[in-house]
């Protein structure tokens, strides 16, 4: 993950939390990935975001250098960026070389070579503190405490709640390391016509039953194998293929496990080619967005229990003019 505006959440929390002299507690269904975050806090703490602030020092790699322009954190940071490089990459490198930083100003303060040292080593140190993720739910059994330089209080990362309206509670272990993404998302959009359908493995199916034609953007595990066929088909190449060309499951036992499924029936107003309307969540498994004009009546199948809804979608501008996804005989490829 990117981690975009988790800085913004840490420092939010944190705030409130010395406010009112209490602790933070990480708190949500299993499989959301909290540990995650919680590394991610820990991640921030060692690069001295939220309260040092690297000590509100100058990054300065050679004080021998007095040509040299010292930089302030966060014209250190803007630097880094220019130079596409990460800050704990710059700060780990066991070789400090001088930096050229004639276009930024400097102040009085610096960071000495020994000093860039000495933070290695606390951050070092501090990477051992990281929390174990899994794919598996119930990762985290006890709640973990965790303290970080500059906060009086504790984080802590609860156990995952258990949520029988997740798709991921029905899985076994080799299903669960396909479904839940290791890696970036990364979503592709397909034409969706009236009387057609997509097969998400052996796990849901989407049919648009009348309408224009819709782009549904996908948000879901690359693994997973995305089949189209008619979807006057659906039952018939479902029960043929579930567990063999559509995967997962990996073994058509394990489909009629996962069986009865149930219908859920939606009808989507679009509002043009520039943002989707609605994203439909099949929790557990992903989601997809629409795109499209005029009105569209969509059947989505999950397994019994599984929580099938509509919301306000999340990314409006996945789908882009003429980047649709083509099938090839096995798999959408852009």
């Amino acid at each position: 993950s990117r981690g975009t505006e988790v800085e913004t959440v840490f420092n939010n929390a944190l705030q409130l939390a010395e406010n009112g002299e209490r602790d933070v507690y990480v708190i949500g269904a299993a499989n959301v990935g909290k540990s995650s975050f919680v590394n991610r806090l820990l991640s921030l703490s060692r690069r001295g975001i939220q309260s040092t602030k690297l000590e509100n020092k100058e990054i300065f790699p050679n004080k021998a250098d007095s040509t040299q322009t010292p930089l302030s954190p966060d014209k250190e940071r803007e630097f880094l960026q220019t130079m596409s490089l990460d800050l704990d990459d710059y700060l780990f490198d066991d070789a400090i070389e001088t930096v050229d930083v004639d276009s930024f100003e400097g102040e009085d303060d610096v960071i000495t070579e020994t000093e860039i040292r000495e933070l290695r080593t606390k951050w070092k140190d501090n990477e051992k503190r990281a929390i174990s993720t899994s794919r598996l739910p119930g990762t985290t059994l006890d709640m973990i405490r965790i303290q970080m330089d500059g906060f009086a209080g504790s984080i802590y990362d609860t156990p995952g709640l258990i949520m029988p309206s997740q798709l991921t509670h029905r899985l076994t272990p080799i299903e669960l390391d396909v479904v839940v993404p290791s890696k970036r998302i990364s979503y592709q959009s397909v034409e969706l016509k009236e009387g057609k359908a997509l097969l998400i493995g052996g796990l849901a199916t989407i049919q648009m039953e009348t309408g224009k034609p819709f782009y549904v953007t996908l948000y879901l595990s690359k693994q997973i194998q995305i089949h189209p066929t008619r979807a006057d088909n659906v039952d018939n190449f479902v029960s043929k293929h579930a567990g063999t060309l559509l995967t997962p499951p990996f073994d058509p036992q394990r489909f009629q496990d996962l069986r009865p499924f149930q219908d859920h029936r939606f009808r989507i107003r679009g509002i043009g080619f520039n943002h989707a309307s609605v994203d439909i969540v099949i929790s557990g498994l992903g989601w997809v967005s629409l795109t499209g004009s005029g009105l569209c009546d969509l059947k989505v199948s999950a397994p019994k229990g599984v929580s099938v809804f509509v919301r306000d979608p999340l990314m409006p501008h996945g789908y882009r003019k003429g980047k649709t996804a083509k099938f090839t005989g096995k798999r959408f490829a852009k």
